[in-house]
């Protein structure tokens, strides 16, 4: 990838999802010497104690519970390693698919706030010839001090076969008593697999270096997230959009907006993925993903 070897002034526009309004903008003024592309970065949350939902974004992708499409049919093969791991190791595979019922939106009852939708049974789901699972929809969500979880319907889940190829055409078919509702395919992408150092000066962090197996075109996310002791999942805190050519440098100025303080460690995962969206007669609007997810947990705090 072409870089720009003069000394540029970046104003990155950061979009702050502010759990107790609307978002606002706010300038972060990094000079670069070249080194790093432009990026586009999204803080979904900072305080742990305003989240309003907790979604498992770290085997889905997803950092948002909110769904969008109608329909969404989500592939997804991760692999998860410690501080300093590369490699791609023991991978899991799933596929998913979500039938929502706009009608229906599920609401924090604390503050009134919608965190999703329930969920329709609409027949038959099978990727690959393999038939899904009808499983129970959780959605995970505060009351109070805690978080509990709320039944909003079913969606349909198959564990991949372990010999699932990267690359591979995986073909999805929505059915009703054996009559065809809607059917697609999409191919698995390219396995990402993640390296991260920190930048010290003493003891001091000054930044991360993210290195990955880019492919040189097109792009991919790395979303921070933080785990508080006591709870299962983490919560998503920055979502980062960098061109996927293998390296990226987060620099303190945006490091520090992240409060990986408030929590026991902190997990940063690489997301490469292949999406679309489509129409049908019988479907409104559909959401096909297929995703290669590595996930990196750390302490920053040492």
């Amino acid at each position: 990838m072409k870089r720009n070897l003069h000394k540029i002034f970046f104003v990155i526009f950061v979009v702050l999802i502010s759990s107790c309004s609307k978002p606002n903008p706010i300038e972060l003024e990094q000079n670069n010497t070249g080194d790093d592309d432009s990026f586009s970065l999204e803080i979904v949350s900072t305080d742990p104690n305003l989240f309003d939902y907790q979604n498992g974004y770290d085997s889905t992708g997803i950092a948002n519970p909110l769904p969008k499409a109608s329909s969404e049919f989500i592939i997804t093969l991760l692999h998860n390693s410690g501080e300093g791991g590369q490699g791609f190791g023991h991978r899991i595979g799933n596929a998913a698919a979500y039938f929502y019922d706009k009608q229906q939106p599920i609401y924090n009852a604390g503050n009134n706030r919608i965190v999703g939708y329930r969920t329709k049974d609409l027949g038959d789901v099978k990727f690959n010839n393999s038939i899904a699972n009808k499983v129970p929809h959780l959605i995970r969500f505060r009351s109070g001090s805690s978080f509990i979880d709320s039944l909003a319907g079913v969606f349909y889940h198959l564990m991949l076969r372990q010999s699932t190829n990267l690359g591979e055409r995986i073909n999805i078919r929505l059915s009703k008593d054996n009559n065809s509702i809607f059917e697609t395919s999409i191919e698995i992408p390219e396995e990402i697999s993640g390296r991260i150092e920190k930048v010290l000066d003493g003891n001091i962090l000054k930044g991360l270096n993210f290195a990955w197996n880019g492919l040189g075109r097109g792009k991919i996310d790395i979303i921070i997230g933080g785990f508080i002791a006591g709870n299962s999942g983490p919560y998503s805190l920055v979502r980062i959009k960098v061109s996927d050519d293998g390296k990226f440098l987060l620099p303190k100025n945006i490091l520090d907006q992240v409060p990986y303080q408030n929590f026991e460690s902190v997990v940063f995962s690489f997301i490469r993925r292949i999406e679309k969206t489509e129409s049908s007669n019988s479907l409104s609007d559909n959401y096909i993903a297929a995703q290669s997810i590595h996930n990196i947990r750390i302490n920053l705090k040492n």
